[in-house]
């Protein structure tokens, strides 16, 4: 890995760790947090100890966003496992550092979900498990992707956008998930209570679009031109929009970009 990333990674794993609050077992934490990037960016030879395209008020947003939706999802009864996960997992550029969710739903089992069995001589039986979706969170900034309509495998699917963080999912082949829907339903109920998809023209007409969709966090652009290097101050968004998912077709393609809308 070069440097630089290896710089930037670093320092996102210590604000992983190194959480902005203050208490008996943290209070030390926090305030040893400056000194470790100090020294970690003395220890790679780096300049900056925060490099000026690292945010850490975005990062400390972020692992409050991971772990909200944590904290939400085990209060379902839901069973989390967060792990490292670059954003390479779900095809979506620059590749960026973020956190895995395994969700499972303990109470119940489905019979195990095999992709293309059809390509299988002799397609296994499938075993019991309890059903598990994948979620993959993100801190906010441009992000790109190509989902090509003839490809079998395609870029992760924007589920939605909180405050601090992009929530992706992969369709079952890729992420091996097994689910009936009853599992993502109760994930999407507790991070998006009660969302509902609204037509937003005005929006779509300041942006430059052709038509606006705004749901769970996410003001959702259809356009025929390439998006803005940056969302205009001009635009008012609708409350609760966190993303601006810019989509432009290009013959059996489309060409995504997410855009934060703070």
């Amino acid at each position: 890995m070069l440097a630089d990333r290896r710089h930037r990674q670093a320092i996102f794993e210590l604000f992983a760790v190194m959480r902005p609050r203050f208490g008996p077992a943290n209070a030390q934490l926090f305030n040893e947090r400056e000194k470790k990037l100090v020294e970690l960016a003395r220890a790679l030879f780096a300049e900056d100890p925060m490099p000026p395209d690292v945010d850490g008020h975005r990062l400390d947003r972020y692992f409050d966003a991971v772990e909200h939706v944590t904290e939400a999802l085990r209060s379902r009864g839901l069973e989390v496992e967060v792990l490292p996960v670059m954003s390479g997992a779900i095809e979506w550029t620059p590749v960026v550092s973020g956190r895995m969710l395994r969700v499972i739903d303990p109470t119940r089992t489905l019979p195990e979900y095999i992709p293309y069995p059809e390509l299988m001589p002799e397609p296994p039986k499938p075993k019991k498990v309890p059903p598990r979706v994948t979620l993959y969170l993100f801190p906010p900034g441009r992000m790109s992707a190509a989902q090509g309509m003839v490809r079998r495998e395609q870029p992760g699917d924007l589920m939605g956008a909180l405050e601090g963080a992009y929530v992706f999912t992969l369709q079952a082949p890729q992420s091996r998930d097994t689910d009936d829907g009853k599992t993502q339903a109760t994930i999407l109920e507790a991070l998006f209570p009660g969302a509902k998809s609204a037509n937003r023209p005005q929006a779509a007409a300041a942006l430059g679009g052709q038509s606006a969709e705004q749901l769970r966090g996410v003001l959702r652009v259809s356009a025929e031109t390439p998006p803005p290097q940056k969302l205009p101050g001009s635009v008012s968004f609708p409350a609760g929009v966190e993303a601006v998912l810019w989509s432009v077709g290009r013959g059996p393609d489309i060409e995504h970009t997410l855009l934060p809308a703070r």
